[in-house]
């Protein structure tokens, strides 16, 4: 794992330590780090369509740039 994405990680779970936000249990698993509004671990396929959707409009952006 790079650096950075482990520091933004952390950076997450700091966040949701200093507000405090109940995290739930899940077949005996804890500390998730993407939970949905209602405090529940995101899915796969939610988490995957987010990152697809931030590599799209970086690279619209790259796109833009170049010319």
């Amino acid at each position: 794992m790079m650096t950075e994405v482990k520091e933004a990680l952390l950076t997450i779970k700091e966040e949701q330590d200093k507000i405090k936000v109940k995290q739930p249990v899940v077949d005996g698993y804890t500390n998730f780090v993407f939970l949905n509004v209602n405090g529940n671990p995101m899915s796969r396929h939610n988490v995957e369509d987010a990152i697809n959707g931030i590599v799209k409009c970086y690279n619209k952006d790259e796109k833009r740039n170049k010319f």
